[in-house]
């Protein structure tokens, strides 16, 4: 598409996205947001809008056509929208803008598809994929009962620090999106293997400097979110699973035996999950602390 970048709304979209940044939001969410606020930027010059204060509803309504007609999947429409919705919101939180012209935009209304939740048989097979007789494997199976076990974000599980860990009382101290901190308990099996890894694992990984950090990797530095990436990447593909398990999947797979369990509570399984929404039973995303007990680690 023609037409070069708004300056001052490429100025005030990098403000935006520092924000997302300081409050802990992934890579990935941050990277979603930015190519939104592009493509709105570029579809805008294209159209002579020069100033942010300038767009209306209407000019957004164009876009979201513009989007459509691109043949866009209604997902990522929706997802785009939501995104530039978010960044009128936050100039007009910050006074940079009188009126927000997308809150005159009603959302579309599209069936969201439910994702393949792996198995009982997906998660023991990759949970018992990494080789636990090297660091790297004690490491990689802790990361992978942890996240089974908690629920927590790929970002939160990459910013653990040894004193947000507590086996003690076996819980976990996350800092989520927004900076917001919440307490998540942690199961049996994954507090077992935290301390395999603490005892016999992460001696042989951590560097000389920084040794706050909870995960390393083989060259001895912290393990980022992309690093932590690359671990449910290489096990999230070993044979005999049903589909590709993701780092999203340990949270559905984890809703669906909450779910299933008596007396089972979607909301507060979302709540301590960090989600701040709430949707129907059969597609809620939460999760519980160590959802399969009769596992043998």
């Amino acid at each position: 598409m023609k037409g070069s970048p708004i300056p001052r709304g490429g100025r005030l979209a990098s403000r935006f996205l520092a924000e997302l940044r300081s409050r802990r939001y992934s890579p990935k969410t941050i990277l979603v947001y930015g190519t939104a606020l592009r493509d709105l930027l570029r579809f805008l010059a294209s159209k002579g809008i020069h100033d942010i204060r300038a767009v209306t509803p209407n000019h957004l309504m164009q876009y979201r056509s513009h989007l459509l007609h691109r043949k866009l999947r209604p997902a990522t429409v929706d997802l785009f929208s939501r995104s530039i919705t978010r960044f009128f919101s936050y100039l007009r939180k910050k006074d940079l803008i009188i009126h927000n012209p997308s809150g005159a935009v009603p959302r579309i209304r599209f069936t969201r598809r439910l994702m393949p939740v792996p198995t009982d048989d997906d998660m023991r097979i990759l949970l018992s994929n990494p080789d636990t007789v090297v660091p790297l494997g004690l490491r990689d199976r802790a990361i992978l009962e942890t996240a089974y076990s908690t629920g927590i974000r790929l970002a939160e599980l990459a910013g653990i620090q040894l004193g947000d860990l507590d086996l003690r009382n076996n819980t976990l101290r996350v800092l989520g999106k927004g900076n917001q901190e919440r307490v998540v308990p942690v199961g049996q099996h994954a507090a077992l293997w935290i301390g395999r890894y603490l005892e016999i694992g992460r001696p042989h990984l951590t560097g000389a400097k920084n040794k706050q950090p909870l995960w390393f990797g083989e060259r001895h530095d912290p393990l980022d979110y992309d690093g932590m990436r690359s671990v449910f990447r290489k096990h999230g593909r070993a044979k005999g699973l049903s589909c590709r398990v993701t780092p999203h999947s340990f949270r559905r797979a984890c809703a669906t035996a909450m779910l299933m369990r008596p007396g089972a509570h979607a909301r507060r399984g979302s709540l301590r999950c960090g989600a701040s929404w709430t949707v129907p039973s059969a597609a809620v995303t939460t999760f519980a602390a160590d959802c399969c007990e009769s596992r043998t680690p």
